[in-house]
């Protein structure tokens, strides 16, 4: 029975790594998102930079886009 445990335990591990991955890939890009609104991409040019860093390499993408991004922020 105890090797059952352990599968059960382990199981349960990897669906709350899951979970928190799912949470910080989600939050990842509503920030891109915003910050690529505030440095004044319009529209389709954000969402365009949201899925190129939520769906392509996320973790290195969410990196370049911190690097390559707009310096100044718009005006409003």
């Amino acid at each position: 029975m105890e090797g059952n445990e352990f599968w059960q335990d382990a199981g349960l591990a990897v669906f709350v790594l899951l979970g928190i991955a799912a949470v910080v890939w989600i939050g990842s890009m509503i920030w891109v998102y915003r910050d690529a609104r505030e440095r004044g991409l319009g529209g389709i040019a954000s969402l365009l930079v949201t899925a190129l860093v939520g769906f392509t390499a996320w973790p290195l993408t969410v990196l370049g886009w911190v690097f390559l991004r707009p310096k100044e922020r718009a005006h409003a």
